[in-house]
């Protein structure tokens, strides 16, 4: 199962310094939810998701690689929660 994507972490104490890309914007602190990279938090672009602004690649790993037995473990909770979403979707369409 290879998802892709990243989400934001937003308003926490992680990010104790601030690491600026090479657009000279802040490099906000992300989490990767990739097969290889699930859970592991970098910093990136400013402009990474504006789509009218060209991005710079600024990339940097905020956490150390995980353990291979915690990335199995993480990978399979999100197979689990991507299952459970599914069966919580049927269940709606079924009962509208």
């Amino acid at each position: 199962m290879e998802s892709s994507g990243y989400s934001h972490n937003t308003g926490s104490g992680l990010n104790r310094h601030c690491v600026h890309c090479e657009c000279n914007l802040y490099a906000p602190l992300a989490t990767a939810w990739t097969d290889n990279n699930a859970g592991v938090r970098f910093f990136g672009c400013g402009n990474y998701k504006d789509l009218w602004r060209q991005v710079c690649n600024f990339f940097e790993w905020y956490d150390p690689s995980l353990n291979p037995h915690v990335k199995k473990i993480i990978i399979g909770l999100m197979r689990n929660l991507e299952e459970f979403k599914n069966i919580e979707n049927e269940l709606r369409t079924k009962h509208i």
